[in-house]
């Protein structure tokens, strides 16, 4: 659950009370409580000590500046205070828009997973030219092949080999799964891919390290020859 604005005020005064050392018993009982309890509070808590320490640092290279004699800026002359107003408007600022953004925008894109490849076409037609896999394209987990005529080989990273013939639908599953939705397939499946499958509505096949063809019908009808 996101801060309130209300929330974010308030904390960013309590973070305030911290940088100046002005914190009261009540307001550490609250402080120490409300991170206890909030993973938004810790986070926030955290860029806003983060932020305000690298800040006051820089200040106080400035000022090293100002006093060997170095430009400092037309700051200089007045003290610190500016830098330290700088650094509260900048905590203050980063807080409201790290604390307002949504929690899509902290999901992370997942990684691509590739699972096998087009390792071979002859004569092949896809359903869908403009997403059509070319020769030696890496397919990815749930990846589905569409070929509307010819032939296509399918390269699994566990080392089984299928070859599918058009018209057929194809699901990539994983390196040891497929699915046939409709067509005809042969699958050759040595020693170190034993336990690879093609499965189908009606019928699963896992193979012991043999060669199979399967052929499945849009209705969900499949035949298996070993």
């Amino acid at each position: 659950m996101n801060l309130t604005d209300r929330e974010i005020l308030e904390l960013h005064e309590l973070c305030n009370a911290v940088v100046e050392d002005t914190l009261t018993g009540a307001q550490r009982a609250r402080l120490e409580s409300w991170l206890a309890e909030s993973e938004e509070a810790r986070q926030y808590y955290a860029r806003a000590m983060d932020q305000s320490a690298s800040l006051s640092y820089y200040a106080s290279e400035m000022q090293m500046e100002a006093a060997e004699g170095r430009p400092a800026g037309r700051f200089a002359a007045h003290g610190t205070w500016p830098w330290l107003a700088l650094a509260a408007s900048l905590v203050f600022a980063s807080a409201l828009w790290f604390a307002n953004r949504t929690s899509t925008d902290l999901i992370a894109t997942p990684a691509v997973e590739f699972v096998a490849r087009l390792s071979g076409a002859k004569s092949a037609t896809w359903a869908n030219a403009a997403t059509a896999p070319g020769s030696g394209d890496f397919l990815r987990r749930g990846q589905r092949l569409e070929l509307a005529s010819g032939f296509a080989e399918i390269t699994f990273d566990s080392g089984a080999v299928v070859l599918l013939e058009g018209p057929a639908i194809l699901d990539v599953n994983s390196a040891w799964d497929a699915t046939l939705r409709r067509g005809a397939l042969t699958a050759n499946v040595p020693a170190q891919a034993i336990g690879f499958r093609v499965s189908n509505p009606a019928v699963e096949v896992v193979d012991v390290g043999t060669e199979f063809s399967m052929v499945a019908d849009s209705q969900g009808a499949a035949d298996v020859l070993v």
